[in-house]
């Protein structure tokens, strides 16, 4: 014979096989729900205030009662502060006990803290001790400039082969004149080609292959990398104005 969730006996041999078993009191019952209200009830698995005899339930219970009605601690455990060095208690279920409180827990990290250079910028960063050897870039903007630079072309994990676009002869030299030209300066937004981690780009305003598909070599570069059908662009400009046959206002 068991007890039920509300106190009332009941027939296990007609419920579960499973049964919820009181340590105090050896009473038993079919539901873990049972057992918890008859501990939460009754004498049984309580813990008695040491100044009070008041008992509860629970461990959490006691604590709270002990603080807000006697205005202190049951934890008996005490430890050094790393930080500061004084002595506190803590609860050692609940903390590790390295700080007396969250302000010596804040500049014991930060005084911990190591000092890298970022390789992009070269801006020194401090960054934790734990994260020290996977933390390398100051900033997404850094990282995000150094998986360009790594990732491009056959480095990148995307790759599948790609197709190479022939410009002519003239080419090489005709993008070099063309950045001289407009002063190493994007046409559109105006961004100078010292603040970007890469050249420019030279931007065909009317597209190479209107030139291929008219004219014959060497007619169809010489007219296609003319300085007139060439302006200089950031590749954010270069991506928004690609397939636009007009040369962007200059700011």
């Amino acid at each position: 014979m068991s007890e039920s969730g509300s106190g009332e006996p009941v027939d296990s041999s007609a419920s579960n096989d499973k049964e919820f078993s009181c340590d105090d009191c050896s009473k038993t019952y079919t539901t873990h729900g049972g057992l918890i209200y008859h501990v939460r009830n009754t004498d049984c698995g309580s813990i008695t205030c040491p100044e009070c005899g008041i008992y509860f339930p629970t461990k959490d219970g006691v604590k709270t009662h002990y603080g807000t009605v006697h205005d202190g601690s049951l934890v008996t455990e005490t430890a050094e502060c790393v930080y500061c060095g004084c002595e506190f208690s803590h609860d050692p279920e609940y903390t590790a006990g390295k700080y007396c409180s969250a302000e010596c827990c804040k500049q014991h990290r930060a005084k911990k803290r190591t000092v890298k250079t970022c390789p992009i910028c070269e801006e020194e960063f401090e960054v934790f001790p734990a994260i020290e050897d996977t933390r390398k870039f100051c900033s997404e903007d850094c990282y995000s400039v150094y998986s360009s630079r790594v990732q491009q072309g056959k480095k990148n994990h995307n790759w599948k082969g790609g197709t190479e676009i022939y410009y002519g002869p003239n080419w090489n030299q005709q993008k070099a004149k063309a950045r001289e030209r407009d002063g190493h300066t994007c046409q559109r937004c105006g961004v100078q080609e010292s603040n970007l981690y890469r050249a420019l780009d030279v931007h065909h305003i009317r597209p190479l292959r209107v030139f291929k598909e008219k004219y014959d070599e060497p007619t169809w570069y010489e007219l296609a990398n003319d300085l007139d059908n060439l302006v200089s662009l950031c590749a954010s400009c270069h991506h928004k104005w690609e397939g636009i046959p007009l040369r962007p206002d200059t700011r």
